[in-house]
């Protein structure tokens, strides 16, 4: 005689396969059947409820957490773990696995491993989750970090609505009417304000910190976690070589020359210290233009996004002197005490040499230099004031490279350019100024008469 269990259970497969599992196969829920006849086998069909399958959910394991929902999101259908079959041939005393596209979300392989009792799936993140038959009270860091550690998140940021306000909302809570989260999607949007197509909005903010850029788009700014190109914005804007044009950020576009104004935040006037007296410097007349590393680093040849000195994050220019301003030894200082005010001192360039004045020049003063910025007229050292001022010969008269008798800069690449030029030249009165210099000894000779024999300056 069969066992009584037995038999009835063979009653109840034959009453199954005669008409199916749940008598008509209605879509409930996304399910091929309603669960209705389930509970036929397991579940419990007097479970107070108006889903079907919550009453023919198994009470093992995690079934009723997964089918009732919870604070993360709505019903999990049973086709995300197991086949949904509408005869009893499931009945074959092995739990089936078929998983689902959310279970299998984003390339995940789902697996379930029956000696820990955890399965791993997208829906838990990349770990185990917890184990099928552990009572825990899940919470955010139960599958991702708050924020999750992978990029673009930030560490120091925890109001995941910024990012992802259609999944959060401000309070913190999930948007439960979106029905967004868990849904095998990365819904993110709201990263930046309206307006932020616009490159005076944008550039701006990169030029605080590019590496916060590349979080999103990559560290070659070719799209990243964002999917938006910079690259392939600016190139159409006519700038493919953006990350190496000087001019892409700051300085002239039309002349093509790099330095302000305009500087990286559109800014022009000369109190602003990220312009100050650099049209001054690089269109002087004084001296030959002043190139970009007589003050700064050398970028020659440096690329945005793989110079991290270059944009770093300050949003202020590094001052470091070059061979110029450091002329004779001597030990330049730049010093910034606000936006609007920063200083020169000791350099070569202004006054830091024999005879000089060893001015502290104002970065961003409108006053135009003259000869007495950085010297006497005449210097006070050597002869200059026996032979300028008893004898009234002019500067000309012994620097006629450099300039002529109405004391005009005649040869800007011979001022200013760590050396004393001295050629003799014009009249004094009626005489002809001839002669020769040595720089060794500091001496003239073969003046020419009326003039004095080989003196020592």
């Amino acid at each position: 005689m069969a066992h009584p269990k037995r038999l009835i259970l063979c009653v109840a497969l034959a009453v199954l396969a005669a008409t199916g599992c749940d008598g008509a196969a209605r879509p409930v829920d996304g399910q091929p059947g309603s669960g209705e006849g389930c509970t036929t086998c397991h579940g419990d069909a007097t479970r107070v409820t108006d889903s079907p399958l919550v009453k023919a959910a198994p009470a093992t394991g995690a079934h009723l957490a997964h089918l009732q929902g919870s604070t993360f999101r709505d019903p999990i259908a049973c086709a995300e773990c197991h086949p949904v079959t509408t005869s009893a041939a499931h009945s074959n005393q092995t739990v089936d696995f078929a998983w689902g596209p959310l279970a299998s979300a984003r390339g995940a392989t789902p697996s379930y491993d029956p000696a820990s009792g955890t399965c791993t799936n997208a829906c838990h993140g990349a770990a185990p989750s917890p184990a099928w038959t552990a009572d825990v009270t899940l919470d955010c860091t139960s599958c991702h970090g708050h924020p999750p550690a992978s990029a673009p998140h930030d560490p120091s940021k925890q109001d995941c609505s910024v990012c992802h306000p259609g999944t959060v909302l401000a309070t913190g809570e999930l948007n439960r009417e979106a029905k967004l989260h868990l849904d095998g999607e990365i819904e993110a949007g709201g990263m930046h304000p309206t307006g932020w197509s616009d490159p005076a909005r944008h550039g701006q903010a990169a030029m605080t910190g590019l590496a916060g850029c590349a979080a999103c788009h990559g560290a070659d700014y070719a799209g990243g976690t964002s999917g938006i190109s910079c690259t392939a914005c600016h190139a159409a804007a006519g700038h493919a070589s953006w990350a190496t044009e000087c001019t892409f950020c700051h300085g002239d576009r039309a002349s093509g020359r790099a330095s302000p104004p305009v500087d990286t935040h559109g800014l022009s006037l000369v109190t602003n210290v990220s312009v100050g007296a650099h049209d001054a410097h690089v269109g002087a007349t004084l001296s030959s233009p002043v190139a970009c590393e007589a003050c700064h680093p050398s970028r020659v040849g440096s690329d945005v996004r793989t110079d991290a000195a270059h944009v770093d994050g300050d949003g202020v220019a590094e001052v470091q002197f070059g061979a110029l301003a450091k002329t004779g030894g001597k030990t330049p200082v730049y010093s910034r005490a606000s936006a609007t005010s920063a200083t020169c001192a000791s350099t070569y360039c202004h006054g830091n040499f024999s005879g000089g004045t060893v001015a502290t020049t104002s970065w961003t003063s409108t006053t135009p230099m003259t000869c007495t910025s950085c010297h006497g007229s005449p210097p006070d050292t050597g002869k200059h004031t026996f032979h300028v001022g008893g004898l009234g010969l002019q500067c000309a008269n012994c620097h006629a490279s450099v300039v002529d008798a109405a004391r005009a800069i005649t040869a800007p690449a011979l001022h200013v350019n760590g050396t004393k030029e001295v050629q003799f030249g014009g009249t004094w009165g009626t005489v002809s100024v001839k002669g020769t210099w040595s720089s060794a000894s500091r001496s003239c000779s073969g003046l020419a008469t009326g003039c004095h024999g080989s003196k020592s300056w």
